[in-house]
């Protein structure tokens, strides 16, 4: 009887482990999941120069990402120059804003660089510029936390 017990209660702890196990997996949500960092933080130049800031993408969600857009407002007296990477385009609307999309996929752990980006005035100023991935292609199941990233440009 002992013997049987023990057996039972291993297969019942066994089986509890494989449930739990089993629901974690079952019941994790299922989304894309994007993350924008802009790099360097502060940009500093003369006037008249260009600082380059290089955006990076990634998908830490476990479902691929259909779609994206990057949008900036440009702060006045500052000029934008995109340099996209291959699948994605980039403009200036009449706001201005800087908006860098794509049509293709990113898998979950990708990592792409979508744009360079050089920040300039012709005059000095003193500026901040938040790129962010809110736009057209936004997934609200995604987490907000990540989706921006803020650069100081400092022309003297």
């Amino acid at each position: 009887m002992r013997r049987i017990s023990s057996v039972l209660l291993s297969t019942m702890l066994v089986g509890g482990v494989c449930a739990a196990t089993a629901g974690t997996a079952a019941g994790a949500e299922r989304r894309a999941d994007v993350r924008l960092t802009a790099a360097p933080s502060t940009v500093e130049v003369p006037a008249g120069k260009a600082g380059t800031v290089t955006l990076t993408y990634s998908n830490v969600g476990n479902v691929p990402k259909e779609g994206s857009s990057i949008t900036a407002p440009i702060p006045a007296g500052l000029t934008a120059t995109a340099r996209p990477a291959p699948g994605w385009t980039c403009h200036l609307d009449e706001w201005p804003s800087l908006i860098c999309a794509t049509e293709g996929t990113l898998a979950p752990g990708d990592v792409v660089t979508p744009a360079e980006v050089d920040l300039s005035a012709a005059v000095p100023v003193s500026a901040r510029v938040e790129f962010g991935t809110l736009g057209f292609y936004r997934d609200p199941t995604e987490n907000p936390a990540d989706n921006y990233s803020t650069v100081d440009v400092r022309i003297s």
